[in-house]
């Protein structure tokens, strides 16, 4: 009988051992963690362990494509990590890309990758044009390439974007804006994209666009010759050489007419049964200072009487 009741008290301190350890046991369990569960590893993974590559595709202008690998398997973007890339203007060469990790991979890595936006190599600009100015260039033609011009007038401190050219394959541009006897400075950038290259050289020239008819000369009386041409607007006046040979040198002499309303004029006491050469240019005036367009065609009389 007492070996049967010792029994029994055993069986129930195994039961209490038991039931006691189960207790005590269930306020040691800890939660078991998102990385945990996903990878199976008892940290997060640092992102920058993976091997990332960032590509550039000029289809379309420049499109950033990534691909990340962690112990050989591929990451997918969104579930793995997410990308983004710095706001506002971009300098082609060397950029970076911010990769932050996602879920069970933690931190964010900078990852670099180079645009190549080809320089422009070279501007010319020709200012002596009737209809405005043309800015030339030249370098090396790219698709989904494109150039943005920047000009600043002499009574200007910056420059200002003046014209954007989306056409790769366009390499002069004329600007019609231009004021007459107004020195302007242009420089040139490529684009693709938002991402840009480095400013060209910068060009100036003052603009003094020139007559690109030739006066009508007549003489109707003796020893003199009537002078007649198209008025221009926004000139200070026209100056008039006239000369016996077509070099402008035999007996040379100039005449301003101050008036730029005027279009016509006659010069007196001319040698007869002579040939006179009549050439004109425009004058222009910025502040106190003067400045003469080029000379226009030449003009002819036979002074007769």
């Amino acid at each position: 009988m007492e070996k049967k009741k010792y029994r029994i008290q055993k069986a129930a301190v195994f039961l209490f051992t038991i039931l006691a350890g189960l207790i005590l046991g269930i306020g040691n369990v800890r939660p078991v963690s998102a990385a945990q569960t996903d990878s199976g590893q008892s940290a997060p993974i640092a992102i920058k362990q993976a091997a990332i590559v960032a590509r550039v595709n000029y289809s379309g202008g420049v499109k950033i494509s990534v691909t990340a690998r962690y112990q050989g398997k591929m990451l997918s973007e969104g579930t793995d990590y997410v990308c983004k890339i710095k706001p506002g203007v971009k300098k082609a060469g060397k950029n970076y890309l911010s990769v932050t990790g996602v879920n069970r991979f933690q931190g964010t890595v900078q990852v670099p990758y180079n645009v190549v936006v080809n320089k422009i190599d070279r501007v010319r600009i020709n200012p002596d044009q009737e209809t405005g100015v043309w800015v030339n260039w030249s370098g090396r033609k790219s698709p989904k390439q494109g150039v943005e011009i920047y000009r600043r007038a002499e009574n200007e401190k910056t420059y200002k974007k003046t014209k954007v050219i989306a056409d790769a394959s366009t390499m002069r541009w004329l600007d019609k804006t231009a004021k007459p006897g107004v020195k302007y400075s242009y420089r040139i950038r490529a684009y693709r994209g938002m991402y840009y290259g480095a400013f060209s050289d910068t060009v100036s020239a003052r603009y003094l666009p020139r007559m690109n008819d030739a006066p009508k000369v007549t003489s109707d009386k003796a020893g003199t010759m009537k002078i007649r041409w198209k008025k221009r607007k926004g000139i200070a006046g026209y100056q008039i050489a006239y000369a016996m040979d077509v070099e402008m040198k035999k007996s040379l002499k100039k005449i301003t007419i101050a008036d730029y309303k005027k279009t016509s004029t006659t010069i007196h006491n001319l040698k007869t049964n002579r040939n006179y050469f009549v050439e004109m240019r425009l004058i222009y005036k910025t502040g106190k200072k003067t400045y003469y367009g080029a000379w226009s065609p030449q003009g002819m009389t036979l002074i007769r009487w």
